[in-house]
């Protein structure tokens, strides 16, 4: 099946992005951590699981032309401050990393649960939308 991917690396562009494909027939967000550049890895345990899961999972459920965006949420120290403009940002509010969201919807998957095929079929399933 067919998903374009995007990698952003802020939030505004997050946004601008969803705009730029709001005619797709979804889009999905996933939300890291950013990688380290002394292991080139991300700094977050459940994302390195969990990012080659929806990267192989998520095309064999979304409908063909959906859109995944991948956004980097920052450093470890960024993340991990309460304040910083993930946690506190109205429509997305989010608690942990990874998160995979269907946009536009109230439907997410957070840590260990992105890495779950069958949660990610669920997920990608929006009918009850």
């Amino acid at each position: 099946m067919s998903l374009t991917e995007v990698h952003v690396t802020s939030l505004a562009d997050y946004f601008k992005a969803c705009e730029e494909h709001k005619s797709a027939p979804q889009v999905f967000g996933m939300f890291c951590g950013g990688i380290d550049s002394a292991t080139g890895a991300s700094w977050c345990p459940d994302c390195v699981t969990a990012s080659p899961v929806v990267a192989s999972e998520l095309p064999k459920f979304a409908k063909p032309g959906s859109v995944l965006i991948h956004c980097d949420v920052g450093d470890r120290t960024n993340w991990k401050n309460m304040d910083n403009e993930y946690r506190r940002h109205t429509d997305l509010k989010l608690t942990s990393v990874p998160t995979l969201l269907l946009h536009g919807t109230s439907k997410r998957l957070m840590e260990e649960q992105c890495a779950k095929s069958s949660l990610i079929e669920l997920l990608a399933d929006d009918e009850d939308q």
